[in-house]
């Protein structure tokens, strides 16, 4: 139970917008061309609506998934524009790049706005890396002399896609050696593509690092990968979650997590206090005061409990975990008062 509540927490934190899912740009089209003119890249046009079913799985099931969003964020500058002809909204995009049905996927040169590559309905992570690929051309043999770490890992992520795993593996560990101090905000990037190359090699990566890219691009999902990464038993996940707990610390998920663990070690008095202190950062999230309800349970506080639960529930009424649990809780009170 521990495991999943841990893996649960993670993954809600690896998968929120500060971290994971893709950040769209949050100008215009020509706003997003002319930043992609300056960083080197593309422009990928997620075409939407409001009513468009398939439109809201895709921002639920692909667009929150943060291995993508961190390989198209390498090559483009993403941008969701409203196309809505009969209501007026994204006409002038309707209307050029012929767009009938949605959703639509376009990747678009900066510079002219021309097509290198166009996807048309519901659509997958390969899917779209696919065309990524086709829209960016072959990758290069080779890395240009003197390039730097973040082309290295562009480059990199290229040769993973297409197979070359030796030698993708061979530049980004290259980067880790030349930003180890994680000055480029590229070695962040490097360890969590080299954790996918060399998943037994993942704890170690992520241990090394995670505490020197304070505030990369990508620090926290580092920190979420590396909890995950850690087997689920003994000290080493403990420190983990502490140190986490310490470099986050308004994170109620950061605060949750330990508190799970502590509870799974059987440290109440520890876990109850985390679990107050997630409670604080996640005031609309049932599971810090359900957590606590089991805590307080297991130290012999039933009317503690109870009153935890009270506050779960007044949250979500609905849910049925919980009112079982109230009704346990207070049919076990009753039985001791007779």
């Amino acid at each position: 139970m521990i495991r999943r509540l841990l893996a649960g927490a993670a993954l809600v934190a690896a998968l929120g917008p500060a971290s994971g899912a893709v950040r769209w740009f949050p100008g215009d089209l020509d706003a997003a061309r002319e930043e992609a003119r300056l960083r080197g890249k593309l422009v990928l046009v997620d075409c939407w609506a409001r009513w468009c079913r398939f439109c809201h799985v895709m921002d639920d099931e692909v667009w929150s998934d943060p291995d993508l969003a961190m390989d198209l964020e390498r090559e483009v500058v993403p941008v969701r524009i409203e196309v809505d002809v009969p209501h007026g909204r994204g006409v002038d995009l309707a209307q050029r790049y012929g767009i009938e049905g949605l959703p639509v996927i376009l990747f678009l040169d900066p510079d002219e706005g021309a097509v290198r590559a166009r996807l048309e309905g519901m659509q997958h992570g390969p899917a779209i890396l696919a065309a990524l690929d086709e829209a960016l051309g072959p990758a290069p043999e080779s890395a240009p002399e003197g390039a730097g770490p973040e082309r290295l890992v562009r480059l990199a992520a290229r040769w993973i896609r297409a197979g070359r795993r030796a030698k993708a593996e061979r530049a980004l560990g290259k980067v880790l050696a030349i930003d180890s101090a994680c000055r480029s905000d590229a070695a962040d990037d490097a360890a969590l593509l080299l954790a996918r190359l060399r998943p037994e090699r993942a704890a170690e990566l992520y241990a090394r690092t995670a505490p020197t890219c304070r505030g990369a691009d990508r620090e926290r999902l580092l920190w979420d990968r590396w909890t995950l990464a850690l087997s689920p038993d003994g000290e080493e996940l403990g420190a983990q979650l502490r140190a986490k707990a310490e470099r986050f610390p308004r994170d109620g998920e950061a605060a949750l997590e330990l508190a799970a663990w502590l509870r799974g070690e059987g440290r109440l008095r520890e876990a109850a206090g985390e679990a107050r202190r997630a409670a604080e950062l996640l005031p609309g999230d049932t599971r810090a005061f359900a957590l606590l309800a089991e805590i307080l349970e297991a130290e012999g506080d039933r009317e503690g409990a109870l009153a935890a639960l009270e506050e779960a529930i007044a949250i979500d009424p609905h849910d049925p975990e919980l009112r079982k649990a109230r009704l346990r809780l207070r049919l076990e009170r009753r039985g001791e008062r007779r």
